[in-house]
């Protein structure tokens, strides 16, 4: 009998590769129609930012300059970055910061967060973040931050409690939700300007002292933690 012969090595591959190219041809369909979609995202995305970019680069000029000593600026700076290991390339809106320098005479422009302070960063985003607040919340933002009166010292203190009672002024619907520790200075009477009588201040304050666990230390120093707080709450701002 005739021997039987396999088919051509080249029609075995052809087979074998077809479902392989299907599912490649698939897969750029599928990824070219979500760069689609994320580029008219960001598309609006980029028109809603430019038409509140000088607005909220105002706000954040105010901010900045009523608690910065070195001179501060907030641009504009748009990124381009690739989505994916071999997709588009899309331009972010996005803003830098730019921050002078005392050790250069004022020359130098630092741009990089390892250029500036830990005070400084965290200011500096509380700040943009104010500002955002200001310029699209229609004055009926929140502002939730932990610990921000660890990063100042006693004249920084003073700036800081402005910063945030300027947020919430009396007639605002803004709200500020605050953790911090019990620290003397102007941090908490500067925040709670608003609140001119000890009540009032009272009022406004979650006393973890009060409702937390005890640690040892606030079980051996409650009186004097009280005491300070009452001192606290008694100051007037400056």
């Amino acid at each position: 009998s005739p021997a039987i012969q396999p088919p051509p090595q080249a029609h075995i591959e052809g087979v074998s590769r077809q479902p392989l190219r299907h599912e490649v041809n698939k897969f750029r369909k599928e990824r070219d129609d979500a760069e689609e979609k994320i580029g008219s995202l960001l598309a609006a995305l980029t028109t809603a930012t430019e038409s509140i970019r000088d607005k909220l680069v105002a706000r954040f000029q105010a901010r900045a300059d009523e608690f910065f000593a070195e001179k501060v600026k907030l641009v504009y700076a748009p990124r381009k970055e690739r989505i994916g290991q071999a997709g588009r390339v899309f331009e972010l809106p996005g803003f830098e910061v730019e921050m002078t320098s005392g050790a250069t005479e004022a020359q130098f422009i630092r741009r990089r967060a390892d250029q500036v302070s830990l005070s400084q960063r965290e200011y500096l985003d509380m700040i943009f973040r104010v500002s955002i607040i200001e310029t699209i919340g229609g004055a009926q933002g929140s502002f939730v931050t932990d610990g921000p009166e660890g990063s100042v010292d006693a004249v920084f203190a003073v700036r800081a409690g402005d910063l945030f009672a300027n947020l919430t002024p009396p007639a605002s619907k803004n709200s500020t939700i605050m953790a911090c520790n019990v620290v003397a200075g102007q941090f908490i009477p500067n925040t709670l300007r608003n609140f001119p009588t000890k009540d009032d201040r009272k009022g406004r304050l979650v006393n973890l002292l009060e409702l937390a666990f005890p640690t040892t230390a606030l079980t051996e120093l409650r009186p004097d933690y009280q005491a300070e707080i009452d001192l606290i709450l008694a100051q007037p701002p400056r």
